[in-house]
């Protein structure tokens, strides 16, 4: 899980840079998922680190929970507008949403298959 802790990272990364550079640098706000993105990267690197990896990764999917919930609350109330545009920023939190979503599905099955592991030892 910790590599795909750092990819998550990286993926994030890269749409927060792209979404600000193609928005023409407007606002900060756009690089929200790089700062989340860095985020998942430090502590993917500090799971690679056997004595603590259980807690990193649970920081990290509390992270994607968080990552995962407040885009979508928005790209739900934007989808819900009667002006509704495609913009740089919608699919740039679409894009958050789903990757953190994705992390943290795969986060749930990764604990309950150490869970189950644990289990039989």
């Amino acid at each position: 899980m910790s590599k795909a802790t750092i990819g998550v990272g990286i993926a994030l990364i890269a749409i927060g840079a792209i979404g600000y550079f193609a928005s023409g640098m407007a606002s900060w706000t756009a690089l929200i998922p790089a700062i989340f993105g860095v985020a998942f990267l430090v502590l993917g690197v500090l799971a690679l680190a056997p004595g603590r990896r259980k807690l990193t990764m649970h920081v990290a999917a509390v992270l994607a929970l968080l990552g995962a919930v407040g885009p979508a609350m928005r790209v739900r109330k934007a989808l819900g507008a009667e002006d509704f545009e495609v913009t740089m920023a919608f699919a740039s939190q679409a894009l958050t949403a789903l990757v953190c979503a994705a992390f943290v599905v795969a986060a749930v099955f990764s604990f309950v298959a150490a869970r189950r592991g644990a289990g039989k030892g």
